[in-house]
Formats: C-alpha cells, structure tokens, sequence
C-alpha cells in the first residue's frame, strides 16, 4: 500500500520531482503487479552454462526495464576446480562462495551447503537452475522452513510433476496418452480441490527394485525398451536394452550413475520425434504457454541441436500439447518455469508423455528467441508472487496465457512466434570416437557473433574443462525468418566458433550434422543421430595431400623446435660445437606417422626458416610453414593455404586441427598396454586379474563427467591389472597389459 501511495504521489508531482530511482521502480513493478516480496540478493546454486545465463538474463532485464543491473545482487558458488578453471560465473557474479570440491553431491547438489550458504549470507532468493539440485525436493523444502524464496516450484509439485514416475501416473490418470509401462493402469483421483497426490504404495508399484523385477518386467512392457532412473536427465540414469540379456547389465549401470534413485521401465517409442511444451505459471493459477521446441538430434539421450518452435506438428496437435501441460501444471498448483515433454509420431500427429522438468532447460534460449520472453526474469518475478496477467506488455507473456477449462476459440499456435531458432551445444566430446567425453585446458574460445546469431561460454580462456564439469562449455543461437533461413544461419555461426586447446569439440561434427538433408527436411527423430554414430558416419576430412604434407611440415617443426632446445641446453649455452649429425637435423629431418591407419614417411629438407621441401617415393613437394601468433600455423602448397593448430594428447599423438577436422597423428602403438582413454574415475574391472578377454570385451569401467563407459579390450590376451578400482586416473595412464594370447 505504501508502494502504490508513492506511485500515486509522484504522479501527481511536478514533472521534475517525479522521477523515481531505479530501485523505488523496481520496488514499485513489483508492487503494481500484486508481487508479495522484493528480492534483492540471490544465491545461484549452480555453475557452467546455467549460472553464466542467469547472470545475463537478470542484468539485461534489471537494465532494460529499471536502468540499473545491479538492483540483485548475484551471489556465486565457486568449487577449487571451477575457480582454477576460470568460469565465468564465478567472474561475473557480485561475489562468490567457496564450497569443496570433488562431485557435485559435495557442493552445487548439497542441500545442506546450500542452505548454509544461504542464510549466513543473508540471500532473499536461491536460483537452482539446472542439474545438481533443482529437481530436489529437499531444497525448496528446506528453503521455506528458513523462510527464503525458492526460485522454483514447491517440494510437492517439484516431486509430483518433476518425478518421472510420478508425473507419468498423473498424466495418466489425467488421460493424457503414455506408452506402455512399468506402470500401466496405475491411476490417482484428485480430491475434493481437484488435485492429486501419488501414495507412496501407488509409487513403488510403478518401479522395478531388482535386475531380476526389470527382466521380468521387460518381458511384459516388451522391447526395445527403456530403463531409467526418475532423478536422472541429460542422458544420465537411462540406458536401452534390445533384448533381456541387456537389461540385466544396464539396469546395473543405472543404478550406480544416479544412486538412490527409483528406477522405472518404459517402451522405447520407435520412429518419435522429442517435442517439448515450456510453461511459466504462477501461484495465482495463471499459466502461461510460450510455444515448444522440437529436440529430436540427440545422442545417448543427449541434446545436441534443438530449434522451435516445432515445425514437424501440425497446428492442432501443438494446441492439444499445450492444452494437456496446462492441465497438468493446474492439477498439481504448479509454480514457475516447467518443461513438458512429449514423443510425438509425425505421420499420424499423436503424442505421448514423457515427462514433465521442474526448472528452466538447457535451450530455454530458443523459446525466448521465438517469444521475445526473458525466462529467468520471469522465473524471478512469479517467485516473488506478481501475477502474469498484470505484467506489462514488454514481458510478452499475455498472448501466450491459457485456461484449459475455456480454451475458447483455435488459434493458431504457430501465429504467436517470431520466426524460427536453431541451438547447438558446444560440448567437449570426441566425436569421432564414440562422442567420449574430454578434458583440459581451454587457451582459446572465441565466436563472431552477427544480427541472426549469438552465443556464450561457460569459460573465459585460459580455463579447463574439468572431470567434474558437464561436457557442455558453450551454446549457440541462430536466428531466422524461416526454418531454412534459421539452419542456414546456424551453419554459419557454428563455423565462427573457434576453440584451441587439449580438449576435443563437437563443432566440426554438428557443423556436418546441420548441414545434412535429413535434417532440412525434418526428418530426424531422436533414433536418428544415434544410428549414424552406428554406422560410423564420417566426416569428410580434408584432401591427403593437404594432411600428408601439413601433418609432415608440422612434426618436421617439433623435431627442429625439440632439437634446437636440447643443443642449446647442452651445448650452446656453454659455447661448446654440437655435433655435425645434429646440426644436419636441423636441416633434414625423417618424419612419419600414422592417420587413420596409413603410414606415411617422408623427408624433410629446410630451407629458410619459412620454406621446406619434402620427399616421398621419390616425389617432391615444396611448401611453406609459417608461425602465427597464438599457435595457428599457415601452411602454403600450389595455389592451396591451409590453415591449422595443433595439441599434443596422451598415448604420444598430436591432434592437428586442420581447416575444422581433428587428424590425429599417431606413432605405432603398444598394442600390450591398457591405457585410459580419457581422464575419470576407474569404477571398477570387469575381469579379474589374469582373465582371458577376446578383441572387443569390455575389461573395465570409467566415469567421466557422471557417465559410465565400458572400456574394450583392443586385443585378445590376459588382462593383467596395474590400477586399482576407484583410481582417479589421467588419459593415457596404463590401467593394465593385455600380453597376447598363446
């Protein structure tokens, strides 16, 4: 009231006196829109991509609409391994907080940490974002009893709506469609208010306790089918089995990635697209439906490219989407920020449920570059309690407002949105083996945005990405009028994106993905990436000749770098003559390597500092190399300049990225040595110590950035064991020897 009183006094004030600060407008927004509280300091409970777009998102509308980003006080938690990363959430918040380091259930996902934080430092609000614990009961719980803000839905919708269990016996019960199930005929009726729980009787019959119960459970629901854990998500906790000596092991695998959580069996949906319903709704049951995304490119059940809104479904079966994910976000007194998520058969436009997120998504960008919202800025006014329909027209939520029990006339979903968007997650991963995740240092990270594409990292070079860390490091939007104008321009801002280090990227990869006429024409589903990765789809490297003779120049370069270091420490620098044979190295060098399992051999002769020749079966080639600053090498042959740097990786190979295509320049290998692939935790062998294993066995098993990989067997031979389990090892450290069998 004392709000609205000054509202009305300065309005009736002589035109200089009416001016209000930019936190009395603040303090007044909130008021005009019925809000119950002003927040002024939030804990950000996360790191990496979530946190750094939080930051962004509250700056730009505390600027936007008061003229003044620093009205919040954005407070950061910060492990050892991110602030030894360089994360930019740590550099851009107000402030941050130390927590220990290790997993996450050690800090971003501790409860307890959170808390502590929270009230010690006096925070009004705490922002979960996404991963660790915004799907936790346990956190806005906690929050209420200290009486602060939980930026998100309450304990009992958060566990109703955001368990996969329970939310798949809701919409159920609410006849939305579901596949078979583990769960199939469990039913809930609401009470007299017309809401629902789910007893924990009603609960535990939905779930499989035992590998034994899923392969008998599997037999019923039939295959393919899927086991997942209900507290898992970005392609953690779930796994595919084909046939019942499947489910056993993966059931099994699960289990230890997301421990504790109940497990559930669902049949794979062959042939769906993954189209996905983003809410906002607020404690008054205002709901708001801000279009969906269609994020069918996936692998391992892992996001790569989503874009919105979802051109493969028909106008009435998104309204029939949207109407359905209102009636459950009302039916459980839903607040905040929600993500329904259907799979959805293009040919005959059904869907089923999925499942339904309770807190923002990775590419909830997309849904703001089609609707014009600002998602976290919302996230922050419904948790401070204005209400939807009272926000001003700036905020774009009116047009998308719903009431599912008088839908009145059809409108056109798609008529709601601004053109078309198209995200791709940067991520560390190998994708030319098996998208495996890496780590290492980041010494360059850089993109060029334009009017039709933007982006950001998670990291501010020099930096890492650590084995704690989610693989994701960067996102990118592109921006179109059209579907096609969209693609076009994502193809283009993802060949601006430049990443230098020891890690390995996707980019190269889903620039190939985005360009493939499956993916034009929409005729992707979330089967279709993981069948390419099957058939091992490659990339189409550069020419030979430009590997045979870049790859040449390059290790003629390090053997002269490497030589020129060890004549100078030890004979130089004591005025003493090197002798004759190395001081002809320096000039002629034997170079040879391996790619892609041909051997090459050549000899190199230098020149100048700058031009070279090099000798193979008798054929010449003169080129130059040239050093640039920041360790790109430009290297010219004939009327052709490639460009290309490069990163000496574990196991003695040089990574040389050669015009966007990773070559990896190998020396012959020991085929006796079990080496770790990638740097993780050694969970445990799969065979015991002097077992017999065949070419292709798995021997052992690591996780990497919370997920499993089984290790294979690069020979057959008896595995003898030199780590033991629960090891924390680096990429190319010998985990055992395989001599050969016989």
């Amino acid at each position: 009231d004392d709000l609205r009183s000054l509202v009305r006094s300065q309005r009736s004030a002589p035109a200089a006196a009416r001016m209000l600060s930019p936190m009395e407008q603040y303090e007044a927004f909130c008021a005009a829109a019925g809000g119950r509280c002003v927040v002024r300091r939030i804990l950000i409970a996360n790191n990496g991509m979530a946190a750094r777009k939080f930051i962004l998102s509250i700056r730009n509308w505390l600027f936007q609409s008061f003229g003044d980003d620093s009205l919040v006080k954005l407070f950061a938690m910060a492990t050892p391994e991110d602030i030894k990363a360089n994360a930019m959430h740590i550099n851009s918040a107000d402030a941050f907080f130390e927590v220990p380091g290790g997993p996450n259930f050690n800090n971003y996902a501790n409860v307890n940490v959170i808390c502590r934080l929270a009230v010690s430092h006096k925070v009004d609000a705490v922002w979960p974002g996404w991963g660790h614990a915004s799907e936790n009961p346990a956190l806005p719980r906690s929050l209420a009893d200290l009486g602060i803000v939980f930026i998100g839905p309450s304990d009992n919708s958060m566990f109703l709506l955001g368990d996969k269990i329970a939310s798949t016996i809701i919409a159920q019960s609410a006849e939305v469609p579901c596949v078979e199930w583990s769960g199939s005929g469990i039913n809930v009726a609401p009470d007299k208010d017309g809401r629902v729980s789910v007893p924990d009787d009603v609960f535990s019959k939905a779930c499989v306790s035992s590998a034994e119960e899923a392969v008998a459970v599997a037999a019923k629901v039939g295959y393919p089918i899927m086991i997942k854990a209900s507290e898992g998500g970005g392609g953690k906790g779930v796994r595919m089995a084909q046939s019942a000596e499947q489910v056993e092991p993966m059931y099994r695998q699960v289990v230890e990635e997301v421990k504790g959580s109940p497990v559930f069996l669902m049949r794979l949906c062959t042939g769906a697209r993954h189209i996905e319903v983003q809410i906002i709704a607020d404690e008054h049951r205002n709901v708001a439906i801000l279009s969906g995304r269609d994020c069918s490119m996936q692998r391992r059940f892992q996001k790569i490219v989503e874009e919105g809104p979802p051109r493969a479904v028909g106008p009435q079966a998104l309204r029939e989407m949207e109407l359905a994910a209102a009636r459950l976000a009302l039916m459980v007194g839903y607040t905040c920020a929600g993500t329904v998520e259907y799979l959805f058969i293009a040919e005959t436009q059904q869907f089923y449920f999925l499942e339904l997120n309770p807190r923002l998504q990775v590419e909830h960008p997309v849904t703001e570059g089609i609707t014009g919202t600002n998602l976290p800025a919302l996230q922050l006014m419904v948790a401070m309690g204005l209400e939807l329909p009272k926000l001003s027209d700036e905020h774009s939520v009116s047009k998308y407002l719903v009431d599912p029990a008088q839908p009145g006339p059809f409108v056109d979903p798609f008529s709601k949105v601004d053109g078309h968007v198209v995200a791709v997650r940067l991520t560390a991963e190998n994708a030319a083996d098996g998208w495996k995740p890496t780590v290492g240092m980041i010494t360059e990270a850089s993109f060029q945005s334009a009017p039709s594409a933007w982006g950001y990292f998670s990291v501010r070079p020099p930096a890492e990405v650590h084995s704690f860390a989610d693989s994701q490091f960067g996102h990118v939007f592109a921006h179109g009028k059209t579907r096609l104008a969209a693609i076009r321009a994502a193809i283009r801002a993802v060949s601006q994106v430049r990443i230098v280090g020891e890690i390995h990227t996707n980019i190269a990869y889903v620039s190939e993905l985005l360009s493939m006429s499956d993916f034009a024409n929409g005729f992707v589903t979330t089967a279709w990436l993981d069948a390419l990765i099957s058939q091992r789809m490659q990339l189409k490297p550069p020419s030979l000749e430009a590997i045979a003779i870049c790859g040449a120049l390059l290790k003629s370069h390090l053997f002269i770098e490497d030589l020129k270091t060890k004549l100078h420490k030890d004979y130089l620098w004591r005025n003493a003559c090197p002798p004759p044979e190395s001081i002809g190295s320096l000039v002629e060098t034997k170079v040879d390597f391996i790619w892609n399992q041909v051997h090459f051999q050549f000899e190199v002769y230098r020149h100048s500092p700058e031009l070279f020749t090099i000798s193979a079966n008798g054929s010449l080639a003169q080129a130059k190399l040239k050093a640039s600053p920041g360790g790109t090498f430009m290297c010219a042959f004939g009327d052709v300049t490639s460009t290309f740097h490069y990163e000496k990786e574990p196991g003695d190979k040089i990574r040389m990225m050669l015009g966007g295509f990773p070559v990896i320049l190998e020396n012959e290998k020991d085929p006796s040595r079990l080496d770790a692939p990638y740097g993780g935790k050694l969970t445990q062998f799969l065979v015991s110590d002097g077992a017999h294993v065949n070419k292709g066995d798995a021997y052992a098993e690591m996780e990497v950035m919370k997920m499993l990989f089984a290790l294979p067997a690069p020979e057959a031979g008896t595995v003898a064991i030199l780590r033991p389990a629960g090891a924390f090892v680096e990429a190319g450290e010998a985990l055992g020897r395989l001599p050969p069998a016989g």
